[in-house]
């Protein structure tokens, strides 16, 4: 197949994970001020910008990127993708259908 098509089945995910990434790395610098329950909300609920964002996905610290199952599908991969996709299923969960032949082209059991 030559034509490979990507779609992002659950893209309300990636603005959790965002904040989620956020609230994270905020816990990691201000974890001794949580008291309860109320203080880690008003943690979470704390507004942040893209630049934000954009910076803690810079960090060396990618624990604080993973809070969310973001699903894709891909139609089309080949082969090699599949194959390092496997290979390096880091934080990677994935299933692939092969190609079959309709069952009208099955052979026959006798």
């Amino acid at each position: 197949m030559n034509k490979i098509e990507v779609k992002v089945l659950n893209p309300e995910a990636v603005p959790q994970a965002e904040k989620m990434m956020v609230c994270a790395a905020r816990l990691t610098q201000s974890g001794h001020k949580i008291k309860s329950l109320a203080d880690f909300m008003a943690l979470y609920e704390k507004p942040y910008n893209e630049k934000t964002v954009q910076r803690m996905t810079h960090l060396p610290h990618p624990t604080i990127q993973k809070f969310a199952a973001i699903n894709v599908v891909v139609v089309g991969a080949s082969r090699r993708f599949l194959a390092q996709v496997t290979r390096h299923q880091n934080e990677v969960k994935f299933m692939s259908a092969t190609p079959a032949r309709p069952l009208s082209q099955s052979p026959t059991r006798s």
